[in-house]
Parts: C-alpha cells; sequence; structure tokens
C-alpha cells in the first residue's frame, strides 16, 4: 500500500482510557465511536496516555471495532493537581516551598506574602523552589 492510500484510510482520535497495568485502552475516534486497541496495535515505543491525540486504522472484528496501528501524534498537557503548580523550566509540578519569616506577626499575613511572593517569582520566571537546572 502506498503512503497516499495509508494516510486516506488513517483515522485521528483522543485516547479515552489506557491502562499500562493491563496492556489495553480505548480510542475515541473523531467519528465518534470507541475502539478498543492492546500494547500490540501501538507503533513505536512510547505508549499512550488518557487524552493523547492518535491515528490509527480501523478493523472491525467479531467483537467489535478495534484500533490498529497506533500512533502517537501529541500528547495533552496534564494539569499539576490540587495546590502544586508547573516549574516553567522543567514542567514537574511542585508544591510551593514555604519560608519562615520571623518578622511577620500573624499566620494570615504569613500566608498572604509568601503567596505573593511565589506568583511574583512566577510571572518573572525564576524557579520558585524547584531543584532543576
Amino acid at each position: 500500500m502506498s503512503d497516499q492510500e495509508r494516510s486516506a484510510t488513517q483515522l485521528e482520535g483522543r485516547v479515552k482510557w489506557f491502562s499500562q497495568d493491563k496492556g489495553y485502552g480505548f480510542i475515541v475516534g473523531d467519528d465518534g465511536v470507541d475502539r478498543y486497541f492492546a500494547v500490540q496495535d501501538i507503533r513505536g515505543v512510547y505508549l499512550p496516555s488518557n487524552g493523547d491525540f492518535v491515528e490509527f486504522n480501523h478493523e472491525m472484528t467479531r467483537k467489535g471495532p478495534r484500533a490498529v496501528g497506533v500512533e502517537l501524534v501529541a500528547r495533552v498537557a496534564k494539569e499539576p493537581g490540587l495546590g502544586r503548580v508547573c516549574c516553567q523550566s522543567c514542567g514537574k509540578a511542585m508544591v510551593p516551598r514555604v519560608v519562615n519569616r520571623l518578622e511577620i506577626g500573624t499566620l494570615a499575613a504569613f500566608a498572604s506574602e509568601t503567596v505573593a511572593a511565589f506568583s511574583r517569582n512566577l510571572q518573572t520566571g525564576s524557579r520558585s523552589g524547584c531543584k532543576c537546572g
């Protein structure tokens, strides 16, 4: 099959759910159909995560629609989670580091000053407590 024919039959979609432990998952194609896929169906060395964009070929089996020849197109940025921020240098999720300041009288004043200082550091691009290079 030529590259032109192959690209014409390839579909695009997003990974709905994938378990590395179980070795299978589901892709929702742009056409709205859920398709099963297994680790053996993945081309390349990278395993997809939930929400990643993929290209694949459709195959109808006796058990239902299946995605074969799954290729990772783009990864989706992950949210850092509650109470965490992403380092602008390395992208790792981290908990903001709190520096003890004895001259601040109340805990509320201390917390608001720490949050304000941390926000300033994020805007100026400083590492803000991350251990990356």
